[in-house]
């Protein structure tokens, strides 16, 4: 299996996708809006959407098959940061997508997208701990 592969297997472990509920929950309220059910919705549909995907590229054998290859730190540390910026690139576009059917004239800001991905980098932080 790719460092990629692995590193995506750790990031689709039960405990860091609780954690990552959460602190994307947070992350959505904390930027995009202040009502319980509607964060819950959008962080749950972002979040939902970046796990099917990177599921189904580790299910469909894409990213390796069989025991985990010796890797390099340099290979780990660039599997972590496609993994983060994919996943990151993908939730931004779901929320953008809900936030303009909800405002029409809603934009992204900087401040918020960097909230996005600090969070994005406590679930690639909790994968790569889970990993080692």
């Amino acid at each position: 299996m790719s460092p990629l592969g692995d590193f995506v297997a750790s990031w689709l472990h039960p405990l860091v996708l609780s954690g990552s509920l959460f602190v994307g929950w947070w992350a959505v309220w904390f930027t995009l809006g202040r009502e319980f059910l509607q964060t819950l919705y959008m962080s749950v549909a972002a979040r939902a959407v970046s796990i099917v995907g990177a599921w189904g590229l580790l299910a469909s054998g894409a990213l390796g098959t069989g025991p985990v290859e010796d890797a390099s730190t340099g290979a780990r540390v660039a599997a972590c940061a496609a993994l983060v910026l994919g996943a990151w690139a993908i939730e931004a576009t779901v929320l953008a997508l809900l936030m303009k059917r909800l405002r029409s004239n809603w934009r992204w800001d900087v401040y918020d997208l960097a909230v996005l991905g600090a969070a994005q980098l406590s679930y690639a932080g909790g994968a790569w701990l889970l990993g080692r």
